[in-house]
Protein backbone atom coordinates (compact mmCIF):
# COMPACT_ATOMS: atom_id res chain seq x y z
CA UNK A 1 0.00 0.00 0.00
CA UNK A 2 3.13 2.37 0.59
CA UNK A 3 4.05 2.12 -2.83
CA UNK A 4 0.56 2.76 -4.29
CA UNK A 5 0.61 5.77 -2.26
CA UNK A 6 3.91 7.19 -3.05
CA UNK A 7 3.56 6.43 -7.09
CA UNK A 8 0.38 8.32 -7.24
CA UNK A 9 1.62 11.26 -4.64
CA UNK A 10 5.12 11.16 -6.15
CA UNK A 11 5.04 10.15 -9.69
CA UNK A 12 1.70 10.39 -10.91
CA UNK A 13 0.59 13.82 -9.52
CA UNK A 14 1.25 16.63 -12.00
CA UNK A 15 1.15 19.66 -9.18
CA UNK A 16 4.17 17.77 -7.32
CA UNK A 17 6.25 16.23 -10.66
CA UNK A 18 9.33 17.53 -12.20
CA UNK A 19 8.25 17.42 -15.22
CA UNK A 20 5.41 19.31 -14.97
CA UNK A 21 6.72 22.40 -13.07
CA UNK A 22 7.98 24.28 -15.98
CA UNK A 23 4.40 24.61 -17.42
CA UNK A 24 2.35 25.78 -14.24
CA UNK A 25 -1.49 24.30 -15.57
CA UNK A 26 -4.22 26.49 -14.68
CA UNK A 27 -7.67 24.79 -14.05
CA UNK A 28 -9.59 26.40 -16.79
CA UNK A 29 -6.69 24.47 -18.84
CA UNK A 30 -7.45 21.01 -17.22
CA UNK A 31 -11.19 22.04 -17.31
CA UNK A 32 -11.21 22.47 -20.82
CA UNK A 33 -9.30 19.59 -22.00
CA UNK A 34 -12.14 17.45 -20.01
CA UNK A 35 -15.17 18.96 -21.98
CA UNK A 36 -12.85 18.04 -25.00
CA UNK A 37 -12.76 14.84 -24.19
CA UNK A 38 -14.36 11.95 -23.33
CA UNK A 39 -15.17 12.70 -19.87
CA UNK A 40 -17.77 15.36 -21.02
CA UNK A 41 -19.90 12.60 -22.05
CA UNK A 42 -19.49 11.30 -18.08
CA UNK A 43 -20.49 14.63 -17.08
CA UNK A 44 -23.58 14.98 -19.28
CA UNK A 45 -24.80 11.11 -17.59
CA UNK A 46 -24.87 12.57 -14.20
CA UNK A 47 -27.49 15.15 -15.75
CA UNK A 48 -28.23 18.31 -13.44
CA UNK A 49 -25.88 18.45 -10.65
CA UNK A 50 -27.58 21.50 -8.10
CA UNK A 51 -28.12 20.14 -4.86
CA UNK A 52 -27.04 16.37 -6.01
CA UNK A 53 -24.05 14.85 -3.14
CA UNK A 54 -21.60 13.83 -5.00
CA UNK A 55 -19.13 11.63 -3.84
CA UNK A 56 -15.39 11.64 -6.29
CA UNK A 57 -13.31 8.28 -5.81
CA UNK A 58 -9.42 9.00 -6.85
CA UNK A 59 -9.48 12.82 -7.07
CA UNK A 60 -6.38 13.31 -8.00
CA UNK A 61 -5.39 16.86 -8.49
CA UNK A 62 -8.84 18.36 -8.09
CA UNK A 63 -10.60 19.39 -11.34
CA UNK A 64 -13.46 17.09 -11.76
CA UNK A 65 -13.96 18.14 -7.71
CA UNK A 66 -14.14 21.89 -8.48
CA UNK A 67 -16.41 20.62 -12.14
CA UNK A 68 -18.86 19.28 -9.62
CA UNK A 69 -18.95 21.92 -7.03
CA UNK A 70 -18.98 24.58 -9.88
CA UNK A 71 -22.21 22.73 -11.00
CA UNK A 72 -23.79 23.12 -7.75
CA UNK A 73 -23.25 19.56 -6.13
CA UNK A 74 -22.12 18.97 -2.12
CA UNK A 75 -18.53 17.39 -2.95
CA UNK A 76 -16.94 14.82 -1.20
CA UNK A 77 -13.83 13.32 -2.70
CA UNK A 78 -11.25 10.40 -1.42
CA UNK A 79 -8.12 9.60 -2.49
CA UNK A 80 -5.22 7.25 -1.00
CA UNK A 81 -2.33 9.73 -1.42
CA UNK A 82 -1.54 12.89 1.44
CA UNK A 83 0.47 14.37 -0.76
CA UNK A 84 -2.75 14.82 -3.17
CA UNK A 85 -5.41 15.63 -0.87
CA UNK A 86 -2.84 18.57 0.60
CA UNK A 87 -2.46 19.76 -3.24
CA UNK A 88 -5.97 19.78 -3.89
CA UNK A 89 -6.74 21.88 -0.66
CA UNK A 90 -4.38 24.28 -2.13
CA UNK A 91 -6.34 24.11 -4.93
CA UNK A 92 -9.68 24.35 -3.65
CA UNK A 93 -8.02 27.44 -1.48
CA UNK A 94 -7.34 28.92 -4.08
CA UNK A 95 -10.39 28.51 -6.40
CA UNK A 96 -12.55 30.19 -3.53
CA UNK A 97 -14.28 26.39 -3.15
CA UNK A 98 -12.97 25.06 0.70
CA UNK A 99 -15.63 25.31 1.77
CA UNK A 100 -17.85 23.61 -0.71
CA UNK A 101 -15.87 20.24 -1.13
CA UNK A 102 -14.68 17.80 1.88
CA UNK A 103 -11.62 15.81 0.74
CA UNK A 104 -10.97 12.76 2.78
CA UNK A 105 -7.49 10.78 2.84
CA UNK A 106 -8.28 7.29 2.79
CA UNK A 107 -8.78 4.15 1.08
CA UNK A 108 -11.76 3.42 -0.64
CA UNK A 109 -11.87 -0.48 0.37
CA UNK A 110 -12.41 0.98 3.82
CA UNK A 111 -15.09 3.45 3.54
CA UNK A 112 -17.59 4.40 6.03
CA UNK A 113 -20.06 6.32 4.72
CA UNK A 114 -23.77 4.71 5.09
CA UNK A 115 -25.78 3.83 2.29
CA UNK A 116 -27.65 6.10 0.42
CA UNK A 117 -25.22 9.23 1.62
CA UNK A 118 -24.94 10.26 -1.81
CA UNK A 119 -26.48 10.69 -4.94
CA UNK A 120 -23.96 10.36 -7.55
CA UNK A 121 -20.00 8.23 -6.89
CA UNK A 122 -17.87 9.05 -9.49
CA UNK A 123 -14.18 7.94 -10.35
CA UNK A 124 -11.99 8.61 -13.42
CA UNK A 125 -9.42 6.85 -14.49
CA UNK A 126 -9.65 4.76 -11.63
CA UNK A 127 -10.42 0.46 -12.09
CA UNK A 128 -6.57 -0.24 -13.57
CA UNK A 129 -5.39 1.01 -9.65
CA UNK A 130 -7.70 -1.38 -7.73
CA UNK A 131 -6.66 -4.53 -8.07
CA UNK A 132 -7.93 -7.90 -8.52
CA UNK A 133 -10.24 -8.09 -5.27
CA UNK A 134 -12.51 -5.60 -7.50
CA UNK A 135 -12.68 -6.69 -10.53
Amino acid sequence: MLELKRYFGEVLDPLNSRSHKARRWSIEDVLSWYEDSTVSLAHKMMGPLKEKRVLEIGFGMGAHLIWLARQGAAVVGIDIAEERVRAAMALMEREGLSGKISLVCGDIRELTFESGAFDIIYGHDILMYMGGDYL
